[in-house]
């Protein structure tokens, strides 16, 4: 039960407004930096983590990224400390290191990543649960808002501007679209944007493209939009697909990895072939082609966002685990 518990949250630094950290949470800053990894940086974080334990007598750590676990690792084994580590992974790496995945528990947010962990990494598969992210309409301000349409399409998507995501295989369908009245709209930033720019530059797309800076509450595009695309090349569940689910949109993205878990081809949205950019154009003219096959796509995609991807079902597994987990004291 909450009234049975503190939650603290420890990070280098976080905005309170921009993740609305409820009230009876309480903030604690200590420095676990990556751009501290040598050994003066890394044994100032364990001895800062391990007065916050002590002092807070905490039971369960539940860390997110690997550095993190390393030094909450290290922090029990050099101290002599007993609670319990959590570890969810968000990402698959090909990098082994020394003491990874050692913790108590290990969280995937999809199979895929779990199948990763056990193939590649070699680790246990009951040491493994998936609890998939979930989205919260309360993320969201989801005010009314419309764009000037001039009686054209909006193609929306956002994302990192790096080589996993693609965007250029995106672009290169709209190339294609030129019969089409449709604008795109992407936002993100990233070391490929100037390879975008140059793109669309060079292919007359400026018209029908453009490249927003990340803000945020990007409710406002999802609300607007006809169709929702993510072109990746890699992704380990796909959280704009959520986002775009709760607002019952047409969702087209590639076949890949965690994407598959959530999007059933022709009933809940459209499957491409990855990085097949004449595929994608076709799934694009297929669904601005059917008004009623969008309608069908985002309302079922929506109804298994709810039912799968929910706050409640996240919370569940999870306290579950916390207590389960408490049993290795």
């Amino acid at each position: 039960p909450r009234e049975n518990c503190k939650l603290f949250l420890v990070s280098n630094q976080i905005n309170n407004e921009r993740y609305k950290i409820p009230p009876d949470v309480i903030f604690k800053e200590i420095k676990i930096s990556t751009q501290d990894r040598n050994l003066f940086g890394f044994l100032s974080a364990t001895k800062s983590l391990r007065k916050f334990i002590l002092v807070n007598k905490i039971d369960v750590i539940h860390t997110h990224h690997r550095y993190a676990e390393f030094v909450t690792y290290f922090t029990k084994r050099l101290y002599f400390l007993k609670f319990i580590i959590v570890s969810t992974i968000h990402s698959i790496t090909y990098k082994k290191y020394p003491f990874q995945h050692k913790t108590n528990k290990l969280i995937s947010v999809s199979n895929f990543v779990k199948e990763h962990l056990i193939n590649y990494h070699k680790v246990g598969k009951n040491k493994i649960s998936v609890i998939y992210n979930f989205v919260d309409a309360s993320f969201f301000y989801t005010q009314e808002f419309q764009f000037s349409r001039h009686n054209e399409y909006i193609l929306f998507s956002a994302g990192r501007f790096h080589k996993e995501k693609n965007f250029i295989c995106l672009l290169k369908a709209i190339r294609m679209l030129n019969d089409l009245n449709l604008k795109l709209l992407i936002i993100g930033e990233g070391d490929q944007k100037p390879i975008y720019e140059g793109y669309i530059r060079d292919n007359d797309l400026e018209g029908k493209v453009k490249l927003l800076n990340p803000i945020p509450d990007i409710s406002k595009y999802y609300i607007d939009s006809d169709i929702c695309i993510l072109p990746s090349l890699s992704e380990t569940l796909g959280f704009f697909i959520l986002e775009a689910g709760l607002f019952s949109k047409t969702v087209i993205a590639s076949n890949i990895g965690g994407v598959k878990e959530i999007i059933d081809n022709d009933i809940n949205g459209l499957l491409f072939e990855s990085d097949n950019e004449e595929d994608l154009a076709n799934n694009i003219r297929k669904a601005l082609s059917d008004i009623e096959l969008r309608h069908r796509l985002g309302k079922n995609l929506n109804l298994k966002i709810l039912n799968k991807f929910n706050k409640i079902i996240h919370i569940q597994k999870l306290s579950t685990i916390y207590v389960e987990s408490r049993t290795d004291f």
